[in-house]
């Protein structure tokens, strides 16, 4: 399966109200030194991030935020990528960098899933995916990023979804003309 985007994924007043609870000043961010690996060796002044966990192997990690406000959200997800069911889902903010940070290269998971992205703001962060796939740790340790091409790039716009084959190495972005990018990652299974 190649990437596939989606515009305006949910209708207007879902995903305002969406927006409206994840950009309020009462959700809960939990800052990571390194939003894509922890202790990556790559780490750097702008690795840094914060997320909202939400689902955890496929367990629902916040009920409240789950059951009130994105399960209609999960469910077309997961009919529109026909799976079965959400291994892992969170929300997730980078900010500002000066010259637009790229975090480092990664998969989500090893097995064979369906890596989503779902845009809450608009930014100049994009979303990279290689053409590259990667099926375990010791095989993304040895790759050479430097010789890897382009798949796709997807720049974040609110209410747009990003669906494509999770084994792809792929990597996000720090804005350099936004305050922010925030997103909800999810892995999915057929």
């Amino acid at each position: 399966m190649g990437p596939i985007v989606i515009d305006n994924f949910l209708p207007p007043k879902f995903f305002s109200e969406v927006k409206s609870v994840i950009t309020s000043k009462a959700f809960i961010w939990f800052y990571k030194d390194c939003i894509t690996f922890p202790g990556d060796s790559s780490d750097s002044l702008f690795s840094y991030g914060f997320e909202h966990p939400v689902v955890y192997e496929e367990e629902i990690i916040n009920e409240e935020l789950f059951y009130h406000y994105l399960r209609e959200f999960y469910i077309r997800l997961l009919d529109t990528t026909k799976c079965r069911t959400v291994t892992k889902s969170r929300i997730d903010m980078v900010t500002y960098s000066p010259s637009k940070h790229q975090h480092s290269v990664h998969v989500d998971e090893y097995f064979d899933h369906i890596a989503s992205v779902f845009y809450i703001t608009d930014s100049d962060a994009e979303t990279t995916i290689y053409d590259q796939k990667c099926f375990d740790y010791d095989s993304l340790k040895t790759i050479d990023t430097s010789k890897m091409s382009v798949l796709k790039k997807v720049f974040p716009k609110q209410n747009r979804l990003l669906i494509f084959d999770g084994r792809h190495l792929h990597t996000g972005s720090s804005p350099s003309e936004y305050k922010n990018r925030i997103i909800i990652n999810t892995d999915l299974v057929k």
